[in-house]
């Protein structure tokens, strides 16, 4: 199964790109390429996108973390008033250091 290495570059490309809510999920409009793609969560967690990458998602597992899916969280987690930050975890270790505070070190 395919993995996004370059977690910093796709999460670049997201800033670029306009998000639209709906009752049943997002548009995304490609800061990029200006396709408008379709993004919506999944009852098992994570979301489904419409582009290339989301349809090349193995049925087991389609969760998708293209800069599109990238671009709702942001804008999903903004209205809640959190800020966010995309890592890449395979080579990320997380040390817990007490009194509710976690260090990733990748």
């Amino acid at each position: 199964m395919s993995k996004i290495v370059n977690v910093s570059q796709i999460y670049r490309k997201s800033l670029q790109d306009w998000v639209t809510q709906y009752d049943w999920g997002y548009t995304v409009k490609s800061g990029q390429s200006g396709n408008t793609y379709r993004v919506i969560a999944l009852e098992t967690g994570g979301y489904l996108c419409t582009c290339k990458w989301g349809e090349h998602r193995p049925d087991e597992d389609p969760k998708s973390a293209c800069h599109h899916v990238m671009a709702v969280v942001r804008h999903f987690t903004a209205t809640q008033g959190y800020n966010v930050a995309f890592i890449g975890m395979e080579n990320t270790q997380v040390l817990e250091l007490g009194d509710g505070v976690t260090v990733l070190l990748s």
